[in-house]
């Protein structure tokens, strides 16, 4: 077989000349020493006539090849994690797809393993612990991570890899996990809240001021908040509706959109912290796009503030838009904190219950409660019988 390789000026490295596919390509073999050159061409048009361009590629730069039927490395298989996601019909949140493909590569570096295959979940616990007995709230975070990294080996997605060449099982499958601990919310104090509301304008930046503001104020999740654009803001005649909806930036949690009515007297507030500003952004950063770790700059200053003010919670500013339900379910009822918070009547039941004394729909009207019990379970998407149950 004829190597056509050469060297050029610049870093004086060989390169070996190919034509593929009717197109004459070039790849840099990175030696300056001819005979491993030949030695690593020859190889690379092997790999070539065997597979294609990209494995040949791949192999060469040593990265492993990745073959149907093979064992696959963590960041190959990360890959067509990704490309399951991208076909599926339900869609998959970007923050979904990274937390999974993060956990997965903590616990393949606690098992020190570098292939899925090799996964071994009768070791992974002695691996996570070591010789330490784990507290109860160790566990509920050993267990949070391996449900995530799970994520990745749903019975679609193995399905789908089999499709694909590989022949991939849920390596944590049978694997005995504690159950998450969901606490009902207890609300702050009434002075604690009206400080935060007060002192976050006089005390932070403006764009800080208006993340607390909308979480406490109209329940926005922190991410919502970060990809909210001045558009999802509409004046209506006595108030201001806030439409959370599917961008080409942002996919709602859950995929479900969602319309949050506040008062005029708020949205006044936050255009006042806006400041006239010309960002597309609601909450402006300064730049044409929101950058990642500017984002977690202005959270964490956030967060801090809000610890320093005596809100002791794992995460503050989610705290904020749980204070938020916990006042529209005691004032109003759980199925408009369910309506405001777009959670399900389920989450917000076992968050609120046990503030308020559940009440039954009475909206203003003649229609019957029978017919109002039915459209409610209709707009939420559960069962009637479920709905009676809950509410009553």
């Amino acid at each position: 077989m004829k190597t056509n390789i050469r060297t050029k000026k610049t870093g004086g490295n060989y390169y070996l000349r190919k034509s593929y596919q009717g197109k004459q390509k070039e790849i840099c073999l990175n030696t300056s020493n001819k005979k491993l050159a030949k030695s690593k061409a020859n190889r690379f048009l092997v790999t070539l006539e065997e597979n294609d361009w990209e494995t040949a590629v791949s192999e060469l730069t040593g990265q492993p090849v990745v073959k149907a039927g093979s064992d696959l490395p963590v960041e190959a298989f990360i890959d067509l994690y990704k490309d399951y996601c991208n076909q599926s019909a339900k869609t998959v949140r970007p923050d979904t797809i990274r937390v999974n493909a993060q956990r997965l590569r903590f616990i393949m570096g606690k098992l020190e393993v570098e292939t899925i295959g090799r996964i071994d979940k009768d070791k992974l616990y002695k691996a996570w612990f070591g010789s330490q007995i784990p507290t109860a709230a160790e566990k509920r975070t050993f267990s949070s991570a391996v449900r995530a990294a799970g994520g990745c080996f749903k019975v679609n997605a193995i399905d789908y890899y089999q499709k694909m060449g590989f022949p991939i099982k849920n390596p944590f499958k049978g694997l005995e996990l504690a159950k998450p601990k969901v606490d009902q919310y207890v609300p702050m104090s009434e002075d604690l809240r009206n400080k935060i509301s007060k002192d976050c304008i006089d005390e932070l930046d403006n764009d800080q001021a208006m993340v607390i503001l909308m979480a406490l104020e109209i329940g926005m999740r922190v991410s919502e908040i970060n990809a909210a654009p001045c558009s999802w803001f509409s004046e209506q005649d006595d108030r201001v509706l806030v439409h959370i909806k599917e961008e080409t930036w942002f996919k709602p949690k859950a995929g479900t959109d969602g319309v949050v009515p506040i008062s005029k007297e708020t949205y006044n507030t936050l255009l006042k912290l806006r400041c006239n500003s010309e960002s597309k952004w609601f909450v402006p950063f300064g730049g044409e796009e929101p950058h990642p770790r500017r984002l977690r700059k202005r959270q964490s200053g956030c967060s801090k503030w809000l610890r320093d003010k005596g809100l002791n919670d794992d995460k503050p500013i989610h705290a904020l838009r749980k204070e938020l339900g916990s006042r529209v379910a005691k004032e109003r009822s759980i199925l408009e904190a369910s309506k405001i918070l777009r959670n399900t009547i389920q989450v917000c039941s076992t968050h609120y219950a046990g503030i308020t004394d559940v009440k039954t729909l009475q909206p203003a009207g003649s229609k019957s409660e029978e017919t109002k019990l039915k459209e409610a379970a209709k707009e939420l998407k559960v069962p009637v019988e479920i709905l009676r149950k809950l509410l009553r």
